[in-house]
């Protein structure tokens, strides 16, 4: 697969990214995150109000990411009618059942919002979503996972979606726990918070094993385990596999071809001198990062597949 890429500055400068950049590295001098939209819907985030434009500077919402250790744990609101949130077995030879409960509605609309335990640290109240086809997480979420201080691969990127395109960031987190159902190894897309009411968004990739029903009555969804398939390779199908060393592979290799192309026109001195070529050679830089990180990305996952004995076809695309 063949990536064109125009020869401006302007073709190849991603300024969401850009700017994700900045808000995450000064986290750690301040840790207060904007949010303002504009007039076309689109959705910006900056680390300081000088930076919000005069006309937006009314309606911005600040995003607190300081001692979110401390807070409150909200998943302990969520429980059964009858006090008990704890998952049962089913009888000895049948599939095993996982009765949770469920907070039905966020504000005055109807919601499956569950506690799930992430890399067995945390446990917080997510949105169980059938429609999405992955695990998505919150920035403030990922800051108390300190997914951020781990050298394993975080890698810039953008979701679109209702509202516009947005800034975020793609990584993997190691376990995902619903009761005592429980996952390994989960490619999660981190992103600004779109509600207080719950911290991320479980999707089909943590349901794919189990059959799920829904008692509205008692406010409990229930995780049947699904029986034992020989098409399920640690867990995932065949077309799970592929789609995610493609996906790793081609962020890594379309990250390589951008960065060869802005250090080839460098060379050649095609792009003159002072402010335009000051930001091509901070965009190699920047290019350097984000291929570096998709590299990191993929070994882990080439590592998971190995674990598992994933056949080498599996891990094969096309490109």
């Amino acid at each position: 697969m063949k990536h064109r890429w125009s020869s401006t500055i302007k073709g190849i400068l991603s300024l969401s990214l850009f700017s994700l950049l900045i808000v995450v590295f000064s986290v750690a001098i301040a840790a207060d995150i904007y949010k303002w939209i504009d007039e076309n819907g689109s959705i910006h985030f900056s680390d300081s109000t000088a930076n919000v434009p005069a006309k937006y500077r009314s309606q911005v919402s600040k995003i607190d990411l300081r001692n979110k250790n401390e807070s409150p744990d909200k998943s302990k609101a969520i429980e059964r009618k009858d006090g008990s949130n704890d998952s049962s077995p089913g009888k000895k030879g049948s599939p095993k059942k996982i009765s949770i409960p469920y907070k039905a509605y966020e504000g005055s609309a109807r919601r499956i919002i569950i506690p799930v335990k992430i890399n067995d640290r945390v446990t917080v109240p997510m949105l169980l979503d059938t429609v999405a086809p992955g695990t998505i997480i919150f920035f403030q979420l990922a800051f108390r996972l300190k997914l951020f201080e781990r050298d394993e691969g975080w890698l810039f990127t953008e979701v679109s979606g209702i509202g516009g395109t947005i800034p975020a960031i793609r990584s993997i987190i190691d376990t995902v726990q619903v009761g005592t159902a429980k996952n390994h190894f989960i490619p999660v897309t981190i992103v600004p918070p779109v509600s207080d009411e719950f911290e991320g968004i479980i999707g089909m990739d943590f349901m794919m094993n189990h059959l799920i029903q829904i008692d509205p009555s008692q406010e409990i969804l229930i995780f049947e385990e699904l029986p034992p398939n020989s098409n399920l390779v640690g867990g995932r199908d065949e077309q799970w596999w592929r789609t995610t060393f493609s996906e790793f592979d081609t962020y890594r290799t379309v990250w390589k071809e951008r960065r060869d192309t802005v250090k080839k026109q460098l060379r050649k001195s095609s792009l003159g001198d002072g402010f335009v070529r000051e930001r091509a050679m901070r965009f190699v830089q920047r290019a350097d990062y984000q291929h570096n990180e998709a590299d990191k990305l993929l070994s882990k996952l080439k590592r998971f597949a190995r674990k598992f004995a994933v056949p080498m076809h599996w891990r094969r695309h096309k490109r």
